[in-house]
């Protein structure tokens, strides 16, 4: 649409980032929230900082048009439980087809869904018998998932990965990965275009007891609070295409918590009826939002600035060749020359045979 205009990427993704608040704001007040309840689900979506990357960068796009249209067909599916018209299921279902077609992580959708009916049933909104209506969608996934793998670029992908790790071995390392990637929505300073992938065995170790205590705590609360249960298990299940049996580059990754961020905001939105009780909660809430309007638009000059960017890439991932080698790029688009030679050498240091970094030495040697 934009062509190399940097100005056009950023407006697409912003507008498609106020689509989805607003769609998070909708399914907070169908799930039975007051306005000022529903807002506050989507002032936390809206101002997530790990959203930065999905919201100013290019790379990004995919995740928030996946979102946007994952959260459509939520709405269109909420509407055909009310209404039982089945104009709204196959409206759902399109929407689903193609924010699989923008971002293969939206198979997992059929699973959400089957969280979201099970919750509303539990809160006496629907009836169980209802799961039924999941069927479609995963037929759907089914058949998009077996025309994947008959395409011969994503069979490379999957002979990729094997080649990475055994399944076994993703399984674990993967496991041990999620516990951290789901920390990052609570440590912005954490937040990095790269993060560090070496997880020991006390990482391991940590990260399967912590997912076992987090399902535990999430089934407990079902009893009372269904919406504590659907914040809780929804970023777990939404993080599972990036945290299985798939070997990928990049344990952890803040991209994928663009939409495992939908139903923790919607869930703290409907657990803010407490908070928004009294005088002295409201102001505490304001300043919150504030110091995350702050935050986020720190996230977002560093995600504007490839210098910012890779610097901080590699002090949180100071092992990685491929960060210390797009530092080096960095620093070329900005004629520093020693900065860049400097990152090129560090990365093939720690990657002798990066055929990148050793292109753009030899590239910066003879135009230096």
């Amino acid at each position: 649409m934009w062509g190399r205009k940097a100005w056009g990427w950023l407006l697409t993704n912003l507008l498609l980032h106020l689509v989805t608040t607003y769609g998070i704001w909708r399914l907070a007040v169908g799930c039975g929230a007051a306005t000022d309840m529903a807002s506050w689900a989507a002032i936390l979506f809206a101002l997530q900082p790990a959203h930065g990357m999905t919201v100013a960068y290019v790379s990004g796009r995919s995740a928030g048009m996946m979102t946007s249209l994952l959260v459509g067909s939520l709405l269109a599916f909420g509407t055909y439980q009310v209404e039982r018209k089945k104009r709204y299921l196959l409206c759902s279902l399109l929407l689903f087809t193609f924010a699989c077609c923008a971002k293969e992580m939206a198979l997992i959708f059929p699973a959400l869904l089957a969280l979201w009916v099970f919750t509303r049933s539990r809160a006496g909104l629907a009836k169980r018998s209802e799961l039924t209506s999941i069927i479609p969608f995963a037929l759907v996934a089914a058949t998009l998932l077996a025309a994947a793998f008959s395409n011969p670029r994503y069979r490379g992908l999957l002979e990729f990965s094997l080649n990475l790790r055994t399944p076994l071995e993703s399984l674990v390392h993967n496991a041990a990965a999620l516990p951290v990637t789901l920390s990052l929505l609570a440590r912005p300073w954490s937040l990095a275009a790269e993060h560090s992938a070496r997880l020991g065995p006390y990482a391991v170790s940590a990260g399967a007891i912590f997912i076992l205590a987090w399902i535990g705590v999430a089934c407990w609360a079902s009893r009372k609070r269904h919406w504590l249960m659907f914040g809780m298990l929804w970023p777990v299940i939404a993080l599972l295409p990036a945290h299985s049996f798939i070997a990928k580059a990049d344990s952890v990754s803040e991209t994928s918590l663009y939409l495992a961020w939908v139903g923790p905001s919607i869930a703290l939105g409907m657990g803010s009826r407490a908070w928004c009780s009294t005088k002295s909660c409201r102001t505490v809430m304001s300043g919150a939002a504030v110091l995350l309007v702050a935050v986020c638009g720190w996230r977002t000059i560093v995600w504007g600035d490839q210098v910012l960017l890779w610097r901080e890439a590699v002090t949180e991932a100071p092992l990685s060749a491929r960060a210390w080698n797009n530092l080096g790029l960095a620093y070329m688009g900005r004629n520093n020359s020693n900065a860049a030679m400097h990152a090129f050498e560090t990365a093939l240091k720690l990657d002798p045979g990066n055929a990148r970094a050793i292109r753009n030495l030899g590239v910066l040697e003879i135009v230096k």
